[in-house]
């Protein structure tokens, strides 16, 4: 026996099988190769926000004007049915009285 057409028809099965894409190894097939990482940077974000520009209102109101008359200072005046006190009378208060007291018995 010989070995040509043996080897010729095994060598035709590999040669099949690689230009196939066949994997002659079906239990140990080949990894994932992972995807390439993302090297890109995003862009920063340069915008920047409005300032805020609003006035807040201005208090317009007038507080009350005060009308109460202030008290006058010094003294109170008088009130009806009192009298102005007087320079205290100098001299003897209790003049004698012209009544004698009888002799004594």
């Amino acid at each position: 026996m010989t070995t040509a057409p043996l080897r010729a028809a095994v060598l035709a099965a590999l040669t099949l099988m690689a230009v196939a894409g066949c994997n002659r190894d079906a239990d140990n097939p080949p990894a994932d190769t992972a995807p390439p990482a993302d090297t890109t940077t995003p862009p920063a974000d340069t915008t920047t926000p409005p300032a805020d520009t609003t006035t807040p209102p201005t208090d317009t109101t007038t507080p009350p004007t005060d009308t109460t008359t202030p008290p006058e200072t010094g003294a109170p005046p008088p009130t009806e049915g009192t009298q102005t006190p007087t320079t205290p009378p100098t001299g003897d208060q209790n003049p004698p009285s012209d009544q004698t007291t009888p002799p004594a018995r």
